[in-house]
């Protein structure tokens, strides 16, 4: 209580008519303690040591379309800061000021390569998807998860539009899958993966682990949703394996995409090198049709 005390002594908080006045320890905890639970944090029981300033959020542009929830071009921030993510359900285009009908979507997510794609989470908060030409209200800000410390907010307010109108303004969909996307028919020999397939350049970026057989160098990744028609052509990245005398091996492997009538395929092959399993496969590819 007394650090509480003691911490408040430092920390101005505005009133209704926008001056500075002072705030109590008590005050301060809660304040704190409510923007952590608010975006899925625990309650902290001691004082933080201090209260270092928290970045403003900075993006290039949002969309709301019938099938998508995006926003381009985040800034990153490294930890102890999340980006937490407000936003309302479908108003009227009429309605100006709908920041009160937001709310927390997101109990703190950072962006993904300059994209938060808060498409799925939209949904299942909100519950009901934006009729074309609702105005759907957006608040963002950073919070420092280690303090409860919240910068200041972002708001904008977009129209929802279609697909087709959003593409010409410059969205584009990053291709993404997670372990609900696995095909059960066939078993997976890679895990731990993190694909990039970027649109609009010749090129994709994979961090796996393999396990197919040491054999043939082969492992094979099965999902129930299509690659894009824009992954085309096979490419090549760098590996490496661990012999049992824990010396490292490298490998070179050929990484491509196949879409079948039950599902799709991601294949790895070792093309050169040692054929050691589990490899570990990383970097960035050209692809070539």
């Amino acid at each position: 209580m007394a650090a509480w005390n003691t911490l408040a002594k430092g920390v101005k908080s505005k009133t209704i008519l926008g001056e500075a006045a002072e705030i109590s320890g008590l005050n301060l905890y809660i304040k704190l303690n409510y923007n952590r639970v608010m975006a899925g944090y625990s309650i902290m029981a001691d004082a933080p040591a201090a209260l270092r300033a928290v970045p403003n959020v900075v993006y290039e542009a949002a969309w709301v379309t019938l099938t998508a929830v995006i926003i381009k071009g985040i800034e990153h921030e490294e930890m102890p800061f999340k980006l937490v993510v407000r936003m309302s359900g479908g108003q009227s285009n009429g309605v100006s000021k709908g920041w009160s009908k937001t709310v927390i979507i997101s109990p703190g997510m950072e962006e993904d390569w300059g994209d938060a794609d808060v498409t799925k989470l939209y949904f299942s908060t909100i519950g009901v998807q934006p009729a074309l030409g609702e105005k759907v209200f957006l608040e963002m800000y950073w919070l420092n998860t280690t303090t409860g410390v919240t910068g200041l907010d972002a708001r904008d307010s977009i129209t929802c539009i279609t697909d087709e109108e959003a593409s010409i303004e410059g969205l584009t969909v990053r291709f993404k899958f997670n372990e609900m996307d696995l095909y059960e028919g066939r078993a997976s020999s890679v895990s731990d993966y993190d694909l990039d397939f970027s649109t609009g350049i010749a090129a994709a970026y994979i961090d796996a682990i393999c396990t197919g057989g040491a054999t043939e160098g082969y492992s094979s990744l099965y999902l129930n949703t299509a690659f894009p028609e824009q992954v085309k052509g096979p490419f090549n990245c760098v590996a490496r394996s661990t012999e049992a005398n824990g010396n490292l091996k490298v490998q070179l492997c050929t990484v491509e995409v196949k879409n079948s009538k039950n599902y799709s395929q991601l294949s790895i092959a070792t093309i050169a090198g040692n054929t050691g399993v589990p490899s570990h496969v990383f970097g960035v590819g050209i692809r070539y049709e």
